[in-house]
């Protein structure tokens, strides 16, 4: 009952596309005089010819299997159970579904995919999903479309505003921002990793907006950092603590920044010492946390990383980091190498098909990168690393995230598609000490001006 390449999929896929084609135009046609629109039509195609390929992998390749097949097949268990029965529809939608059994009501439209619908993160997916499927006529490959064009939309607005607060050079930025091979592959399409690193993008954008205070509308900004949160939490809850404690950092670091030094040195101190003891505390203490201990977290890595190891069930690459004790002070030390497996595996010589070779050319261009920026440390403009809020969130970000990925991650396959949030972050770091003169002009004639009314 679920068609991919129906006359009704085929027409309804080229006529929205159609549509989005002609929006696009418009708006860069409008835009053209600005200088960031010259990267505006690049990136609208690329997203859809990235959307397009998930999709088409996934429907040919994988032989219709997938996380994104069964999203849509749920969406669409939605959509009939609204015209079956609204009240039973609008109950699912501000409802957890059962673990256990799929209820009564779905028995004349016929059960989600009960995998999903058992996964409370998966149904959320399916239920975001169901609001856009209502205008794709049930087909797969508009769904995806739609997903697709919102996911270019909010990267396109991270673009604009990392090309707003920071010097480096917009070519870069739009690199960091737009063009990652892997981000958009995974990050495109119907999706759960779609969802993830918008609603990351909308967090960082909606943070540094109210740290730097130049907002239009603060209520604007809070419901949009609620709404991400909310997002964040139902598909991927540790991507919520993944981004809470940067910006728990940055406010430690942004407290006191123009008073006076002694002042400054005690507050960053203090902070400081109470984040140190609180990870102490954190990992002494197991019982205190219930389900989001320490205990809890060393036994789920330790599961996944042995499940990967002996299970034959799961195919592809794996990985081993080493660590023989699942316990605090192993996890600790183990860190650095997790973080490095996150941001540059798997290696070429680790790769084992096409799409992982593809990967590991990226990967490779990121280490060149990276060795670069390291290389010439000396030239790094350090005073506005520390004046920039952005840094400092975008380097905890970067560890934090990159640490648990290459910890739980296990299969190379897995680790690809799960570090692809880190990467936009990760690149706007190292390539930071490309500078745009201009940019850093203006900046000198802001300030210029500032001491000047002040």
């Amino acid at each position: 009952m679920f068609e991919f390449f129906g006359t009704i999929d085929i027409i309804s896929f080229i006529g929205w596309l159609l549509i989005f084609i002609v929006i696009a135009h418009l708006i860069h046609a409008n835009n053209k005089e600005n200088p960031e629109f010259r990267f505006f039509l690049g990136h609208f195609y690329w997203k859809i010819l990235m959307g397009l390929a998930f999709g088409l992998v996934y429907i040919l390749y994988y032989e219709r299997h997938g996380d994104t097949v069964f999203y849509w097949q749920g969406a669409k268990k939605l959509n009939l159970l609204f015209w079956e029965n609204p009240i039973a529809y609008w109950h699912e939608i501000f409802s957890t579904p059962p673990r256990d059994y799929v209820p009564n009501y779905f028995s004349k439209i016929g059960a989600p995919p009960v995998w999903i619908y058992s996964e409370p993160n998966s149904w959320f997916v399916c239920k975001l999903a169901n609001f856009l499927s209502f205008f794709s006529f049930g087909s797969y490959l508009t769904l995806n479309l739609f997903f697709s064009v919102i996911s270019t939309c909010i990267s396109w607005r991270f673009f604009r505003y990392m090309n707003k607060i920071l010097l480096t050079k917009t070519s870069y930025i739009a690199l960091a921002c737009l063009f990652i091979p892997s981000v958009g592959f995974w990050c495109t399409g119907l999706i759960k990793d779609t969802i993830a690193i918008c609603a990351i993008f909308v967090v960082t954008i909606s943070v540094l907006k109210l740290i730097r205070k130049d907002h239009n509308s603060l209520p604007a900004v809070l419901l949009n950092l609620l709404l991400a949160y909310y997002i964040l939490y139902s598909i991927r809850p540790f991507l919520v603590i993944c981004t809470i404690i940067p910006l728990l950092m940055l406010l430690i670091f942004k407290v006191n920044r123009n008073k006076a030094f002694v002042i400054r040195f005690l507050t960053r101190t203090i902070g400081i010492c109470l984040a140190i003891g609180s990870i102490l505390y954190y990992f002494s203490y197991t019982g205190s946390f219930g389900e989001f201990s320490a205990e809890s977290v060393f036994q789920t890595a330790e599961v996944i990383q042995k499940d990967m190891l002996n299970n034959a069930s799961y195919t592809g690459k794996r990985y081993y980091l080493g660590i023989e004790e699942f316990s605090g002070v192993s996890l600790l030390l183990v860190a650095p190498e997790a973080i490095a497996t996150t941001l540059f595996r798997p290696f070429i010589w680790e790769t084992d098909g096409v799409f992982m070779f593809l990967n590991g050319l990226e990967n490779l261009l990121i280490l060149y990168l990276c060795i670069r920026f390291l290389m010439t440390w000396k030239q790094i403009r350090i005073n506005e690393l520390k004046e920039n809020p952005f840094y400092l969130y975008a380097l905890f970000f970067v560890l934090i995230l990159g640490y648990f990925v290459g910890l739980t991650s296990g299969l190379f396959g897995t680790l690809v598609r799960l570090k692809t949030p880190i990467m936009p972050f990760f690149l706007l770091i190292i390539l930071y000490k490309w500078a745009d003169p201009n940019k850093i002009l203006n900046q000198l004639k802001s300030r210029d001006s500032e001491k000047t009314s002040n």
